[in-house]
């Protein structure tokens, strides 16, 4: 019986086999290092020249998610090398045909080991020691960290380092005592006493005697703590810090937000959530804004799940446009406002009074201003309480004909849809440039979502690229640099409610009123267009209220009273055109 249920062992795994000659085998065993490069043998008859090699997670099928890493097989028959970092893991490499995700073959299963090396701290103080711990998973006893300088060239290319010691095993920590004058540093793991680099570290030596603060990040996400590494060395009860907007003047306007330093050094958390914009933090003295011990560099903050914003749809206006300005006010109070200002260096309340202003009619939405502004700075404000407590505050800009311009099509778009925008860019370079970019990320440190020269002085442009759901912004930007000449955003939500390729013209523009309402919405053609379809969808995407109309009017007035409170899209179909708008429901 045993020799049966051999021989049909034999005869499944001929069956299984693969028929048509193509395989694909790891070269030089299964365990390799995250820094090395993965050499692959192929045979691939019917070769077509977008196979290609994947490598996924083992368990993951090509296709359930982007691969780890990939490159293009060149012919039927050879080897292939891909040299890309991949982290620590078990992975599998498949063959695959067109492009696609047709399995030609794959390989065993193999190791991916990552060497590690951190500091114990970000920064340290001339004399203090230095702790570091390292990971070497194919360790040897002639592995080693090198302290060099940030600007020297790579290990073994240039001088020595600074100090150094032997990793007594393959993971660890290593103290070095080294009296490093101030400056920047890279701490290095080195295999076999040579300069083969397996993993890195940098690290900055302060001036003890220099007063410092600094945020612990360039960028701070919606769920990141608030945190500055500082330095006092002349510490004194009642020395704070304090964050205020970027370019406010501590004397003129309060902060944002501030908490009390109880040392003469360490990391400070705030206890408070930023809003969403940029900032800078102040080291004071004493419980007083005029004395100045440090400022920090500007940093960003997408701002928390609960925090409040404001923001408007774009960075600069042509003039004669409506000013569409999104918010969201925690702690909302039925008194919460917003107010539009002329950027002249005072806080509201201490100044002329606001240009015009709005309750916010929820805790979060969109309201439109049509006020007439002429050219020049202002700056929106979310206010508590009919008083002058500033939640949030956002620069814009009225623009001249000399002005660089840049507007979103639409503050919502539907996953698929277009993105449309319109530009204005006077100077016009034929490498001027508008690219997308997620909350938080600086051009130039980070890639663009997507990009296009621009075509003109002004005009608008496209992009088809697929988003998924969340807040991204766009710039205009010149010649094929990151100075960026304007800014808009946008969101992009589930569902299909919004086009931005819809029409709206003089002769059959579409009236919503009244907005805010308590449910009852009449719509009116002023073309005298008939209205066939309104829809009704929340700000996820889903439709909430769909109604077809066989009369042939101009007017319509639906009853949404049933819905919750809160911010909608509306949609409206007429013979000519559709058009998108906001609604809020009180």
């Amino acid at each position: 019986m045993k020799k049966i249920y051999f021989l049909l062992f034999i005869l499944v795994s001929f069956l299984t086999s693969n028929s048509n000659g193509q395989s694909i085998t790891l070269l030089g065993g299964t365990e390799f290092l995250s820094i090395d490069s993965l050499s692959f043998a192929y045979e691939n008859p019917g070769f077509d020249s977008t196979d290609w090699i994947g490598i996924y997670p083992e368990g993951v099928a090509p296709g359930d998610e982007n691969s780890t890493a990939w490159q293009y097989v060149p012919s039927e028959g050879d080897t292939a090398v891909i040299k890309d970092f991949i982290a620590g893991g078990i992975y599998r490499a498949f063959l695959l045909c067109c492009d696609g995700y047709e399995v030609k073959d794959s390989t065993e299963a193999f190791t991916i080991l990552e060497p590690k090396l951190t500091a114990s701290a970000p920064s340290y103080f001339a004399g203090d020691t230095m702790t570091f711990t390292y990971e070497s998973p194919m360790f040897s006893a002639s592995d080693w960290i090198g302290i060099y300088e940030e600007d020297s060239i790579a290990p073994g290319q240039g001088p020595s380092s600074i100090d150094w010691a032997y990793v007594p095993s393959d993971s660890g920590s290593v103290v070095f005592t080294t009296n490093l004058t101030p400056g920047n540093y890279i701490a290095y793991l080195l295999c076999c006493d040579g300069y083969r680099v397996l993993a890195s570290v940098p690290f900055l030596v302060e001036d003890p005697n220099t007063a410092f603060v600094r945020p612990v990040k360039d960028a701070f996400g919606p769920t990141d703590e608030i945190a500055f590494d500082f330095n006092n060395p002349d510490y004194e009860n009642g020395d704070w810090i304090g964050v205020y907007y970027e370019g406010d003047n501590p004397d003129d306007v309060p902060s944002v937000a501030w908490k009390y330093v109880s040392s003469t050094k360490g990391t400070l958390t705030l206890d408070d959530v930023l809003p969403a914009g940029s900032f800078e933090a102040y080291l004071f003295c004493c419980d007083v804004t005029d004395i100045i011990l440090a400022k920090s560099k500007v940093f960003t903050s997408a701002g928390g799940a609960a925090s409040s914003y404001i923001r408007t749809s774009a960075s600069v206006y042509p003039e004669g446009s409506e000013i569409l300005i999104n918010y969201r006010s925690s702690d909302f109070s039925t008194s919460d406002w917003i107010g539009i200002y002329n950027d002249d260096g005072v806080a509201p309340g201490d100044g002329d009074g606001s240009i015009d202003w709005a309750y916010a009619p929820t805790d979060s939405g969109t309201v439109t201003f049509t006020t007439a502004l002429v050219p020049g700075d202002y700056i929106a404000y979310l206010l508590c309480c009919d008083g002058y407590s500033v939640k949030a505050k956002y620069n814009f800009t009225i623009a001249d004909p000399s002005t660089p311009v840049l507007i979103a099509s639409a503050l919502t778009y539907a996953q698929g849809d277009s993105l449309v925008f319109t530009y204005s860019a006077p100077d016009f370079t034929s490498t001027d440039w508008i690219g997308t970019y997620n909350p938080g990320d600086v051009p130039g440190d980070v890639g663009s979502i997507y990009w296009d020269y621009i075509t003109g002085t002004s005009g608008t442009m496209k992009f088809e690229n697929g988003y998924d759901v969340g807040e991204y912004w766009a710039g205009l930007f010149f010649n094929d640099g990151y100075d960026l000449l304007a800014s808009t955003s946008f969101h992009v939500i589930e569902g299909a409610p919004v086009s931005a390729d819809y029409i709206i013209s003089e002769e059959s523009l579409l009236t919503v009123f009244p907005n805010p309402s308590n449910g009852q919405i009449t719509l009116l053609s002023r073309g005298n267009s008939t209205i066939e379809n309104v829809e009704v969808y929340n700000v996820a995407g889903k439709l909430m209220f769909n109604k077809n109309f066989n009369e042939f009017v101009s007017q319509r007035t639906i009853d949404l009273s049933s819905l919750d409170a809160g911010v909608y899209i509306l949609k409206a179909r007429a013979e000519n055109y559709t058009f998108t708008t906001k609604i809020i429901l009180k």
